[in-house]
């Protein structure tokens, strides 16, 4: 195969120059973008049916991104590729809640990190997350501190600017600011961070107040 490959088996010679990307394993967490990617399926627009590269200019993804999306969700059975003609479209294997159910095991908070922070002029781009997000859709009181989400590459670009200044400890914050896998702002809306990712980013507390909150959230997700 030229460019690609040299086999000569009598003299076992194997030599390859590109070599195919491994399949991810089944069973396996999703990547940050595959994640939202599929958030993005559940609740925002459906996306089966579309071109991989119509797919990549409506969530902002690279095509790298994308095709990596695609094996990592066919290997966990949550969607397979049809090809009706030139380009590859997505077939999901369940929809709303069921394809939600199949994909929770393979599934990670967003959440990188978490910081205290002095931030004086809070809002866009960032979003209420956390407890502050989840008073906002339920009964649960929020703490003192309010809690807000932002990108990783936001938070650096802020930090740096001096527009947040870090903080040792709560008594000198007036923020909890989350460091996010991706982009908040693709899944959520003005008032707080999408509820998919808010229940995975809460789903470890062992306050029972807050998981009874979270089934309530679940309960009135409007599945795409």
């Amino acid at each position: 195969v030229p460019g690609s490959q040299m086999f000569l088996p009598a003299m076992m010679v194997d030599l390859r120059e590109r070599f195919s990307a491994p399949t991810p394993a089944a069973g396996k967490k999703l990547t940050p973008a595959t994640q939202c990617i599929l958030f993005y399926h559940l609740l925002q627009e459906p996306l089966a049916g579309i071109p991989l590269k119509e797919i990549a200019e409506k969530v902002g993804y690279s095509a790298m991104n994308i095709s990596r999306a695609k094996d990592e969700l066919e290997a966990a059975g949550l969607w397979q590729v049809k090809r009706p003609g030139r380009s590859a479209i997505l077939d999901f294997s369940e929809n709303g809640h069921d394809l939600w159910v199949k994909s929770s095991p393979v599934l990670s908070s967003p959440v990188r990190k978490s910081h205290w922070v002095q931030w004086n002029d809070t809002g866009y781009p960032a979003l209420p997350s956390g407890l502050t997000a989840l008073s906002q859709n339920t009964m649960i009181t929020d703490d003192r501190i309010p809690t807000y989400a932002l990108p990783q590459d936001t938070f650096r670009m802020h930090l740096e600017n001096g527009l947040i200044r870090s903080c040792p400890g709560p008594s000198e914050a007036n923020l909890q600011l989350e460091v996010w896998s991706y982009n908040p702002l693709l899944l959520g809306n003005d008032l707080s961070v999408d509820p998919l990712s808010l229940f995975l980013s809460l789903r470890d507390t062992a306050d029972e107040r807050v998981q009874q909150q979270l089934e309530t959230l679940m309960m009135e997700v409007c599945w795409k």
